[in-house]
């Protein structure tokens, strides 16, 4: 019987993460190694509780990235923009390089990057938590890493935190998207995991291509009808807003998805 082979997640107490940690971890081939700053976190205890292993390391720190890292055959890796900063893009890039830079120290030999596309070289858009993550994947190409990365569309269950709908009647509710007719790429963030299973599990098919990941391409009135048909008394519509009455924090992370995204998602991967 084959040993089983280390795979360290990074952010494993993040939703992408989570998602990768679990579901390799119900796979015999992998002991998973859930890397998490803070040990005693909830989300943390209850990884352990389901017997997997967890490690603390720090994005900031090499010799904790050296640690975790030691013995590694494959690792995950996702980064966190810490939109509070003013330096958040340069800071989230540096801890990309930290990471890289490990993984090639220690001979891991599949990285699976979490990335996103280069929004201010495609449109002039600056939305640093994808540019950050465009550059650490040039970085990483550039280091010659044994690399795939994953684009990840809108989760669904943002719909229950910023994308909630509004209520506006006593059994009413707004779906306010503004995606107008185009479709929105969704995706439940269960399925990440077991994408990035697969990934690992063919490694000699995925390595160096980078796959765009969607569950489902729907519009923002279906959308509204599935929300209709499974949440009844509820009645929920398109709210058809346009992107000028759309203002959270995530107002370009949307304008991004509008404009580039949705016309890729139609192909598997690019090389």
């Amino acid at each position: 019987m084959c040993m089983a082979q280390i795979v360290v997640v990074f952010g494993a107490t993040g939703m992408q993460g989570g998602s990768v940690a679990e579901i390799l971890h119900q796979d015999p081939s992998y002991k998973v190694r859930a890397v998490t700053r803070n040990v005693n976190s909830d989300k943390a205890k209850a990884l352990a509780a389901k017997g997997i292993e967890i490690a603390q390391a720090d994005l900031d720190d090499r010799q904790s990235l050296a640690d975790v890292l030691d013995g590694a055959y494959a690792c995950f890796i996702v980064t966190d923009t810490q939109f509070k900063r003013t330096d958040c893009e340069e800071y989230e890039y540096s801890q990309g390089e930290n990471v890289a830079d490990i993984c090639m120290v220690k001979k891991v030999q599949h990285v699976v990057f979490s990335s996103q596309l280069n929004a201010f070289d495609g449109m002039g858009l600056q939305v640093k938590h994808y540019d950050a993550k465009s550059r650490i994947e040039e970085f990483m190409k550039e280091r010659a890493l044994p690399l795939t990365t994953i684009m990840i569309s809108c989760y669904y269950e943002n719909f229950l935190t910023w994308l909630k709908p509004q209520k506006y009647g006593e059994h009413m509710y707004k779906v306010a998207i503004p995606m107008g007719n185009i479709s929105l790429d969704v995706i439940s963030v269960a399925q990440i995991g077991e994408a990035v299973r697969s990934i690992l599990n063919n490694r000699a098919q995925t390595l160096n291509r980078n796959f765009l990941l969607s569950g489902d391409k729907l519009t923002i009135v279906e959308i509204a009808r599935t929300f209709s048909k499974h949440l009844r008394p509820y009645e929920f519509i398109d709210a058809q807003i346009n992107l000028d009455q759309y203002r959270p924090v995530s107002y370009t992370h949307l304008d991004v998805y509008k404009r580039v995204l949705t016309p890729g998602f139609g192909k598997t991967s690019r090389h």
